[in-house]
């Protein structure tokens, strides 16, 4: 795993990693996470030996991460564990890694959807001398068929792929109905998570008379200025920049908050929005997520086109009274119970790993 920060900067795959870390440890098999960190976030797993060696970003994207003590930890770890699962991606903590995996080591790779192809030179390069490599000699476990068309687009060559779900463990708290809403959003202020139109969706509702607390939290990757500009136009105290949430402070936003939106557009799996529902939260998301299709017929969420005006809609949908938000409530923790569990994903993990140890998956 690349990075663990206070900020919660990561997101999903950090998530995805410690629930699969969990739910194997639970059903007998020795687990060790290998992460870089910050030095400062505090991380608590029980069963799970959990390794941290100091990283340090670079440059602001994560492409810039780099952890000297893990790379020299990593091939001693690899040689003593059974199967080596790579949550995987493009930078300078992880891209070596399978070259540095002993030749007998099963190797597993998940992307979580971040390596895409990208024609800046950089990245051409370490794909070349990296990448392929990786992909040539792995087992990955792919969310979409987008990203199962990526990799063979990058890699040139035969891979073996199998599809997993991301699943969360379901949390012993959930929200519940507040007569003044609370309606957030949670995610990296990246481009693609398109915080602006959460802000213009609140603007809309307040012109249409909504009495509710609105509030955004998350680390800026560039979209904070644009955010601020925007909040700064509107009346004030309409709407809180709270700023990033710590890991473990994430699960009490969620259940002291009445309705989570994510504008995101190009979004694999989003890991945020299965937590929030797991709360009880309903949910405004776009249809341009790899799960869209699969929640449309939720009652727990609304499905929109993604402009500010139809996510609107969906809030006051939710919002429209007590029983319905409760009902709505009740169907996305159904959802996720029934469809994103973490024992479906760890059926799938013990499958793939047996493959690879059976069957030889190496260089």
């Amino acid at each position: 795993m690349t990075y663990l920060d206070s900020l919660g900067s990561y997101g999903g795959p950090l998530t995805v990693a410690l629930s699969q870390c969990a739910s194997l440890s639970e059903r007998g098999h020795e687990v060790t996470l290998l992460m870089g960190w910050d030095g400062e976030a505090p991380i608590s797993a029980p069963g799970i030996s959990i390794k941290r060696h100091r990283a340090f970003r670079v440059t602001r994207s994560f492409f810039g991460t780099i952890s000297p003590g893990l790379l020299l930890r990593y091939r001693k770890l690899a040689r003593s564990h059974d199967v080596v699962h790579l949550h995987y991606s493009r930078d300078l903590v992880q891209v070596a890694l399978p070259r540095l995996t002993p030749g007998r080591t099963p190797l597993v790779l998940q992307a979580h959807g971040m390596i895409v192809r990208d024609q800046r030179r950089v990245a051409r390069l370490m794909d070349r001398i990296f990448v392929r490599y990786a992909y040539a000699r792995a087992i990955h476990l792919t969310l979409t068929e987008r990203e199962e068309l990526e990799i063979a687009n990058i890699s040139r060559g035969p891979q073996l792929i199998e599809s997993i779900r991301n699943g969360v463990t379901m949390p012993a708290t959930r929200a519940r109905w507040r007569e003044r809403p609370r309606v957030i959003f949670l995610a990296r202020l990246a481009p693609r998570k398109r915080a602006p139109a959460f802000v213009e969706m609140v603007r809309i509702l307040a012109q249409r008379g909504l009495d509710a607390e609105f509030a955004i939290y998350g680390p800026d990757e560039g979209d904070l200025p644009e955010v601020r500009r925007m909040i700064e136009s509107l009346p004030s105290g309409l709407i809180d920049y709270v700023g990033p949430v710590s890991p473990p402070n994430v699960a009490s936003v969620y259940t002291d908050s009445s309705i989570y939106v994510l504008p995101s557009v190009n979004e694999p799996f989003p890991m945020s929005l299965l937590e929030a529902m797991s709360h009880g939260l309903p949910s405004v998301i776009t249809d341009q997520t790899g799960i869209s299709a699969e929640l449309e017929g939720s009652a727990g969420v609304v499905v929109t086109d993604g402009t500010p005006e139809s996510m609107a809609e969906g809030v006051l949908k939710l919002l429209e009274t007590e029983r319905v938000w409760a009902v709505c409530s009740d169907a996305a923790i159904n959802t996720v119970q029934q469809y994103f569990s973490v024992e479906a994903v760890a059926d799938t993990l013990e499958n793939v790993y047996q493959a690879a140890t059976d069957g030889g998956v190496w260089g």
